[in-house]
């Protein structure tokens, strides 16, 4: 049985490409369409305790679009990563609830309690 690696890039065709870590999301950061985040709360059994929380982000619409996904050991540095300037505005789907991305500690994020200050 092959290990599934920490980050990849899935293609429309179910083909699979390794990606070295972040570097290439930030790279096509332009073609990001939306995010989602699945925590412990929503993650399939077995899986929890591994990481904290698993990263996919659409990358393009139809034929040619991507998808890529990572692992998180911990939700607040995903946390921060998702606040960064390049992503205001788009779509995030944290644990299936709609959030959008705003300045830091300024989105209200599912997962954590709405009155909860972002520090």
């Amino acid at each position: 049985m092959s290990l599934i690696p920490r980050s990849y890039v899935l293609r429309s065709d179910g083909s699979r490409r390794e990606v070295k870590n972040l570097g290439w999301l930030l790279k096509h950061r332009a073609e990001v369409a939306h995010f989602n985040v699945r925590t412990e709360k929503t993650l399939p059994a077995g899986t929890v305790g591994r990481f904290g929380a698993i990263l996919t982000a659409q990358i393009g619409k139809g034929d040619g679009a991507l998808t890529y996904r990572t692992e998180f050991n911990s939700r607040d540095i995903l946390r921060d990563f998702l606040s960064r300037p390049s992503w205001r505005g788009l779509r995030c789907y944290w644990d299936d609830q709609p959030e959008t991305i705003g300045k830091r500690g300024q989105w209200t994020r599912a997962g954590w309690d709405k009155g909860e200050e972002i520090k």
